[in-house]
């Protein structure tokens, strides 16, 4: 997942920097820096959502421990 998202950022900054020109500025606009965060965040949250339902899962099917019986 990180290599496609890798090849899909390198892609559009290619093109965005060819797009500009010599004579452009170089460096990060506010809105690209709120773009950039915002797909960061929710790939977080992504994988957090992963995360947790893998653990929920995790413990959910997780056998009940059996107490002995001592009455004997």
């Amino acid at each position: 997942m990180r290599s496609i998202g890798l090849v899909l950022w390198i892609t559009a900054s290619n093109r965005l920097r060819s797009s500009r020109g010599p004579a452009s500025e170089r460096g990060l606009t506010t809105t690209e820096v709120a773009v950039l965060t915002f797909v960061l965040v929710a790939i977080a949250v992504a994988i957090g959502a992963l995360l947790y339902n893998y653990a929920n899962d995790t413990v959910s099917n997780a056998p009940s421990p059996e107490i002995p019986d001592f009455s004997d």
